[in-house]
């Protein structure tokens, strides 16, 4: 059973023969009743200091979940950014390289078709040397029987 104040200031004893002197007994349960209520007021004191920091540990507790599972989410964001980035270089690595490939195989189709069309042009320009030669040796013949019949004619007349 706890004791109270109350109980202390309403609790009577019983006389005695050879008993205690009621002025020290007196004394005696003020000091007692002054001691429990300054314990019981401490106490108090200390439930409600003890419940204040329960709510400030409470509270930093959940500041450190908070900051806990943020710093997680950052190290997830983190990953997944450099995941993509990974990806994404090496997207682009492979879109360069198929460019590349492909500039390649559209230089190589040029050249081809360069080459060919210098080819015809060395046909065309050989067939139009052979011609013209054709021309001019057809022509020197024609001038030279004109000549010789001019002679003849001269030499005749």
């Amino acid at each position: 059973m706890a004791l109270t104040p109350i109980d202390i200031v309403h609790t009577q004893f019983k006389s005695a023969l050879h008993g205690y002197r009621k002025s020290q007994v007196d004394e005696f349960v003020k000091s007692v009743l002054v001691a429990l209520e300054d314990a019981l007021r401490e106490k108090r004191e200390l439930q409600q200091t003890i419940a204040r920091l329960q709510e400030d540990v409470d509270r930093v507790r959940q500041i450190e979940g908070r900051l806990s599972d943020t710093l997680v989410i950052a190290q997830q964001t983190a990953d997944e950014v450099k995941a993509n980035a990974r990806e994404q270089a090496d997207l682009t690595l492979r879109e360069a390289e198929q460019a590349r490939v492909q500039m390649m195989v559209d230089a190589q189709k040029e050249i081809e078709k360069l080459r060919s069309e210098l080819d015809l042009t060395r046909t065309a320009k050989e067939r139009f040397v052979a011609e013209f030669r054709a021309l001019l040796t057809s022509n020197l013949e024609m001038l030279k029987e004109r000549e010789e019949d001019e002679q003849t004619r001269i030499e005749v007349a």
